[in-house]
């Protein structure tokens, strides 16, 4: 899916609010991450909104359009 369908009006076309407020969310990584199979908590900030999309997915996205995470990097030395 490209970018301009996930931010775009398109993709919210016949969706559902769900929920109003989200407070977060726990996910546990894959076994292709740098932190195979560890449980995460991701809090949110006010603006947070669930949403059911037509295809039956969900939406997590920000009422006024403002990032929801805070981009980050790794800081792992890598193995010799």
């Amino acid at each position: 899916m490209r970018r301009k369908d996930l931010i775009g009006n398109d993709l919210m076309e016949g969706a559902v609010e769900i929920y109003e407020r989200v407070i977060g969310i726990e996910a546990s990584k894959g076994s292709k991450s740098l932190f195979p199979k560890e449980n995460f908590r991701h809090d949110f900030q006010k603006g947070a909104r669930l949403y059911g999309l037509a295809d039956g997915s969900i939406l997590i996205r920000s009422k006024d359009g403002r990032r929801l995470w805070e981009e980050f990097e790794y800081d792992i030395e890598e193995e010799k």
